[in-house]
């Protein structure tokens, strides 16, 4: 396996509880149910690989959007899908290139109006470090 490319910093809402944690990903469980997820990938085809892994299944809601985070470009999109209970649930991903990182948080579509702000947050709170 090749070395990373960058380091990644990002900061987790503060309720946010580790359920899985392993080197170079991480899985934890924050407010309103959310799920939130992060990969640091070798490369940027594993980074479309996880993309597309994270995406089966759910239907793409509105177009890819760009923002700028860190003075780098990071590629966001909305799926939702329904969950074994029937509920929709909403996923947004964020994708950031130079860093190759996958950042996920995955919430019941009830909630994501409320929780807008800090996914927001935590996207756009990545830091490149190297």
């Amino acid at each position: 396996m090749r070395a990373f490319r960058s380091v990644i910093l990002c900061w987790l809402v503060a309720a946010a509880v580790v359920v899985q944690a392993q080197q170079a990903t991480g899985t934890r469980i924050a407010d309103q149910g959310a799920r939130i997820q992060v990969w640091a990938l070798p490369d940027a085809a594993q980074g479309a690989t996880r993309l597309a892994a994270v995406a089966a299944g759910k239907k793409l809601n509105g177009a890819e959007t760009k923002w700028e985070v860190g003075g780098k470009e990071a590629r966001v999109r909305l799926h939702t899908a329904k969950n074994e209970a029937g509920e929709t649930v909403a996923t947004v991903t964020a994708f950031y290139p130079a860093a190759v990182a996958v950042l996920a948080v995955e919430i019941p579509a009830k909630s994501y109006g409320a929780a807008q702000a800090w996914i927001m947050a935590f996207f756009k709170g990545l830091r490149y470090k190297g």
